[in-house]
């Protein structure tokens, strides 16, 4: 069985600024997560739900088995 696997990444974070994109061993932190997902013989895709336009760009650029889904701005969250 292949699986897809949803990752939700936003842009904004109340309490680490852009955290998905924060430097980790030298690359951008979810990158750990996105490498993890890659190399499992049972993930088939990758989706990203993000409302980040460099998350969606480095993604595309650095991983072949990913789609971006754009989140609509209703559902982006703790804005107030």
């Amino acid at each position: 069985m292949k699986l897809t696997a949803l990752l939700p990444m936003k842009e904004h974070s109340e309490r680490v600024p852009n955290e998905n994109m924060k430097d980790f061993a030298g690359k951008p932190l979810y990158h750990a997560i996105m490498q993890s997902s890659q190399k499992s013989r049972y993930i088939e895709k990758v989706i990203i739900d993000t409302d980040s336009d460099i998350i969606a760009k480095n993604a595309l650029a650095n991983f072949k088995k990913v789609q971006i889904i754009e989140r609509p701005e209703e559902i982006r969250g703790d804005f107030l």
